[in-house]
């Protein structure tokens, strides 16, 4: 009897968490980001917002928001594409066709 070091795989818990990671993919990949913008009306004081004396640029914040939040987004389906790409090409191609096209909704495990 040979001994593994590797834990059992619970199916379950490991479908569930691979399907959430194509639903984050599809949300990253297919649905449009919401850039934030900047209030118009300007609010005017003398004094700091917070005890640390300094005050906020909040038309900074919002732009290393946007490029940060683009940036996570991008990487993520990168990364999820490299990783779908090593696997044997049948997996892949049945894993692209199911989990990475804007018709997911509509292609069921029968169709592919």
């Amino acid at each position: 009897m040979q001994q593994s070091f590797l834990p059992e795989i619970d199916r379950e818990r490991t479908q569930a968490a691979v399907e959430a990671a194509f639903d984050k993919y599809r949300e990253n990949k297919f649905l449009n980001f919401e850039e934030r913008e900047a209030a118009t009306t300007a609010a005017w004081s003398t004094t700091p917002r917070s005890e640390t004396g300094t005050t906020s640029d909040q038309t900074a914040n919002i732009a290393i928001h946007n490029v940060d939040s683009l940036a996570a987004r991008k990487e993520y389906c990168e990364r999820i594409e490299r990783i779908v790409n090593r696997l044997p090409r049948m997996e892949s191609f049945l894993i692209k066709e199911r989990y990475m096209i804007t018709e997911y909704d509509y292609i069921t495990d029968q169709k592919i």
